[in-house]
């Protein structure tokens, strides 16, 4: 049988891009799994289904071997097993043979590179955000909620409306909620 397997960083993006590539290869969609995590995290569920359904003879077909994941360790690990278990893996963007040693050299130079750039990217993230913050910069979501609002939340607190539910139709999360009554309440007491 022929697999597919996708993979977005986000619940917000969309797969469909990978989706198309992988229908173009001749799979059905109901054999292609999708995670929405980011590629570092070592648990994706829909891999791990889809790792225990191959059989011998088996296809996987991913549009990038990066959509597997983002670790250089985890990528030669899953070769591995696909080699194993005689599984023919197939990466669209590569191109790449990895039943042969060249194909195997190739992957771990990109593995390797690919692992490198992301590293890059995360420290130079947290170096400007560090250096924003030294210069004052202000980093997540400004108050949205006038005093008026923070008031009508309140009211309905206390007819017996819970906290989750006032969250929810603000299309927040608790804890916002929680930080913007604590924040009305410090400014309200000054």
């Amino acid at each position: 049988m022929i697999f597919g397997y996708c993979r977005v960083s986000t619940l917000e993006q969309n797969p469909d891009r990978q989706i198309d590539a992988l229908k173009l290869q001749g799979i059905d969609e109901r054999l292609i799994y999708i995670d929405k995590y980011s590629g570092i995290k070592k648990n994706k569920p829909e891999l791990t289904k889809l790792l225990l359904l191959l059989e011998e003879s088996d296809t996987l077909i991913v549009t990038s071997y990066d959509r597997l994941t983002r670790d250089a360790m985890e990528l030669f690990k899953l070769v591995e097993l696909f080699n194993e278990k005689k599984i023919i893996f197939k990466s669209l963007k590569e191109n790449l043979d990895i039943s042969t040693a060249t194909g195997k050299l190739c992957l771990g130079v990109f593995a390797h590179i690919n692992e490198f750039m992301r590293t890059n990217i995360v420290e130079t993230a947290k170096e400007g955000y560090r250096a924003g913050k030294e210069r004052g910069k202000k980093y997540g979501r400004p108050n949205k909620l006038s005093l008026y609002e923070i008031n009508a939340i309140q009211q309905e607190i206390a007819k017996g409306k819970t906290k989750q539910e006032i969250a929810n139709d603000l299309k927040i999360c608790r804890k916002t909620l929680y930080n913007y009554l604590k924040t009305e309440i410090k400014t309200w007491n000054r």
